[in-house]
């Protein structure tokens, strides 16, 4: 089972998933394993910094990575109590690991090494930037946070919901979108100074968003797919 798949480039694209990981080189026409980091595991997420370059984060907290392009791995980064769930890259030497108990790893270096920041929430399920220094935090308890000082410091925002949220995008540094429970679907054009929720006719739970150069798509379980104009 696949739980991640992000582009790199307009032709790389990359999947990961329980004990398996996919990759791309002609935009998805066709598909060829690739070597796991370890023997087995629950691989989340996934982040390409360039077509050779990949990060992967596994379900026992440990960030690995890739320097040719998923043929050889190293582990680059851990937390104490697993798993990380998000990886999201901000820039070419930017990245940002999430999961469990508030933890965040970040890197300054492609992914060679990370450190941890220093989150007081134990709600947070993950973490989306829009650069090296402006990003969000989004949590079990519907809470947003924001930094924008590379998460030295986050500021709440009012989200308006308390049940979790397990997904968020931006298009630019002010208009970004939060899918969760109950179907919930935020979005703001602000730069999260103020959420509004959307109707969205489902009671699903979401949990991914894809945004294109004309529509924002929005996945839940059980095959849901949701999609609007961006």
């Amino acid at each position: 089972m696949f739980l991640s798949i992000k582009p790199v480039n307009a032709s790389v694209i990359v999947a990961v998933g329980d004990n398996v990981m996919a990759k791309s080189i002609d935009g998805g026409a066709t598909w060829n394993s690739v070597t796991l980091p370890i023997p087995s595991g629950t691989f989340w997420d996934v982040c390409g910094i360039d077509a050779n370059t990949l990060l992967v984060v596994e379900g026992s907290g440990k960030v690995y990575r890739s320097p040719d392009a998923g043929v050889n791995w190293t582990l680059a980064g851990s937390v104490p109590t697993p798993p990380l769930v998000y990886v999201n890259l901000a820039s070419s030497n930017t990245a940002f690991a999430s999961g469990s108990n508030g933890a965040i790893l970040k890197t300054n270096n492609g992914g060679t090494s990370w450190t941890a920041l220093n989150f007081t929430s134990t709600e947070v399920v993950g973490v989306c930037f829009v650069s090296e220094q402006t990003g969000y935090s989004f949590e079990h308890n519907g809470k947003i946070r924001k930094t924008t000082d590379g998460g030295t410091t986050w500021t709440a925002q009012t989200s308006g919901v308390s049940t979790a949220i397990r997904a968020m995008a931006f298009v630019d540094a002010d208009n970004g979108f939060a899918v969760g429970d109950n179907g919930v679907i935020l979005s703001t054009t602000d730069g999260g100074a103020t959420w509004t929720k959307n109707t969205t006719g489902t009671n699903g739970l979401l949990n991914s968003i894809a945004i294109t150069s004309s529509f924002v798509f929005v996945g839940g379980f059980n095959g849901l797919i949701l999609k609007s104009d961006k």
